[in-house]
């Protein structure tokens, strides 16, 4: 344990090392250390706002994997959000059975990435359709 945060300390290394685009606001459970909440904020400019991805870190984290909490039910008010939920579900499937924060947040972050490219493409394709219909002298 780190004594002047009562973080562990491999969870104060990790994130102070999390990448700038990632903003935490950590919450302690009331009247105990660990374990701890961790809100974190996605803030890319080129990508649009989510919600904060929520996850829950033991003071046996590493050995403990974290917890993501809620995130399926926040994630189904649009079709946008269920694809996320949809590749982080899919993503984290596929990484170590005990990720890391790092891990989770990356796998989150990409999940938002490949949604919203899957959907630009969806939209690229969907524009030339119509150019190609309408260039034939069909109505749109």
């Amino acid at each position: 344990m780190n004594s002047s945060s009562d973080i562990p300390l491999i969870l104060a290394k990790e994130l102070q090392y999390l990448d700038k685009r990632y903003e935490f606001k950590l919450e302690r459970s009331k009247g105990t250390v660990v374990p701890l909440t961790l809100y974190i904020t996605l803030k890319d400019p080129r990508l649009p706002k989510v919600p904060p991805l929520k996850v829950v870190v033991s003071q046996k984290y590493p050995t403990e994997r974290p917890t993501i909490l809620n995130f399926y039910n926040e994630y189904v008010s649009t079709p946008f959000f269920r694809d996320v939920a949809t590749a982080l579900k899919s993503r984290l499937s596929c990484v170590d059975t005990k990720p890391t924060l790092t891990e989770i947040v990356d796998c989150w972050e990409m999940s938002v990435r490949q949604t919203v490219a899957t959907l630009h493409k969806k939209h690229h394709n969907r524009v030339k359709v119509k150019k190609t219909i309408g260039s034939l002298g069909c109505p749109l």
